[in-house]
């Protein structure tokens, strides 16, 4: 029999608002904070396996920047 893959972990508020937060910005590409992009990416050729909370892909350079400094501009979580 095949496994089944559960989804084991909910994102954390902090993430959420994150993506969210993202997806508003001037950044451009994709976001994927589904569970099944968030396993494919959390695979390499190894035995170990940590699934992520988002995976960016972004569409340039210069979107890099805005996807590390947007955190810098969010409120801290209480």
């Amino acid at each position: 029999m095949i496994p089944q893959l559960t989804e084991k972990e909910a994102l954390s508020p902090v993430v959420l608002a994150f993506v969210d937060a993202l997806k508003r910005s001037a950044f451009t590409g994709d976001v994927e904070s589904h569970y099944g992009g968030r396993l494919s990416a959390a695979t390499d050729n190894s035995i170990y396996q940590v699934t992520p909370q988002a995976v960016l892909f972004p569409a340039r350079k210069r979107t890099s920047s805005v996807s590390s400094r947007l955190p810098l501009t969010m409120p801290l979580p209480t």
